[in-house]
């Protein structure tokens, strides 16, 4: 989605606020997707919002299939 394609685009730029933005939007529309809990996880980490962070990670982490690295990294 564009949405999505906008998210990417912010953090690639280091606009974390943009991004945080672009993926509280798609954590509404889609809660479980394991992208967007991820994605958003480290914009959270950026911003330094450590406590949600984990959470959002957390989640992803559950919804991963056990060799995703990059996740179990974070």
């Amino acid at each position: 989605s564009k949405l999505w394609e906008k998210s990417l685009a912010a953090i690639q730029k280091e606009d974390f606020s943009k991004a945080d933005e672009h993926l509280s939007k798609l954590l509404k529309i889609s809660p479980y997707d394991t992208n967007y809990l991820y994605k958003a996880g480290i914009v959270k980490l950026r911003l330094g919002y450590f406590d949600k962070s984990l959470e959002l990670l957390e989640s992803a982490r559950r919804k991963a299939p056990d060799d995703d690295h990059m996740l179990m990294y974070y």
